[in-house]
C-alpha cells in the first residue's frame, strides 16, 4: 500500500491522475502557443477531496482527485454600427469597416 502524497499521485488508478494532469498541461500549452499575444493566465487546478467514513476511529475515507483547466474563451470582436431604424447593430459580412456602403458593388461579380 502507498500513502497519498505528491510523489504517489502518479500511481493512483494506474496513472490516470498523472494522465489527466498531463492532458490539462498540454491543453494549456497549446492555447498559449496558439494565442501568445493574449496576456491572460491559463490555469491547471488539482483538487483533492477527502470525506471520512463517519466512524470513530476512522477506518477509511473517500478520496477524489479532480483535474481542471481554465483557458480564456476564444471569440471574435468587431465594431458594429448602431442602427436606430432597426433597433440593432449593423455590419457587412465582407468587411470590418463600419462605414462600408452596402450599395457599393463588389469587385468580383
Amino acid at each position: 500500500m502507498e500513502i497519498l502524497r505528491t510523489k504517489t499521485l502518479d500511481q493512483i488508478h494506474d496513472g490516470a491522475v498523472a494522465m489527466m494532469i498531463d492532458e490539462a498541461l498540454s491543453a494549456v500549452y497549446a492555447d498559449c502557443d496558439d494565442r501568445p499575444g493574449l496576456a491572460k493566465a491559463r490555469k491547471v487546478t488539482i483538487e483533492i477531496s477527502i470525506t471520512p467514513n463517519g466512524e470513530s476511529p476512522m477506518t477509511h475515507a473517500d478520496v477524489g482527485v479532480f483535474v481542471g483547466k481554465k483557458i480564456p474563451p476564444k471569440g471574435v470582436q468587431r465594431t458594429m454600427k448602431a442602427s436606430t431604424r432597426n433597433n440593432g447593430f449593423a455590419f457587412s459580412p465582407d468587411t470590418d469597416s463600419i462605414e462600408h456602403d452596402e450599395r457599393q458593388q463588389n469587385l468580383i461579380d
